[in-house]
């Protein structure tokens, strides 16, 4: 099993658009400035291509270490992604 375990995963909630627009409207941007497609992600990060799936489409909150790790390859604060101050 890899470091990634179930009980480190997610929190299970959707994520609403704010004044922000909506999460999947940030990595859609934050992907194309960067050159990089969802499966980059993937690959970068080493998660489930499903769970970079609900991620990015605001289906789910990963835990913090994920999104440190999301964000440093986007280039970007956490906040910039999901609004949040690294709850």
């Amino acid at each position: 099993m890899t470091n990634n375990t179930l009980e480190q995963k997610r929190t299970e909630k959707p994520v609403g658009k704010g004044c922000m627009g909506s999460i999947k409207d940030r990595f859609d941007t934050l992907l194309l400035a960067k050159g990089l497609r969802q499966r980059d992600l993937v690959n970068l990060t080493g998660f489930d291509k499903a769970d970079i799936c609900r991620i990015v489409n605001g289906k789910i909150i990963p835990p913090l270490i994920w999104k440190l790790k999301i964000a440093k390859i986007l280039d970007v604060d956490t906040s910039v992604i999901w609004g949040d101050s690294n709850e």
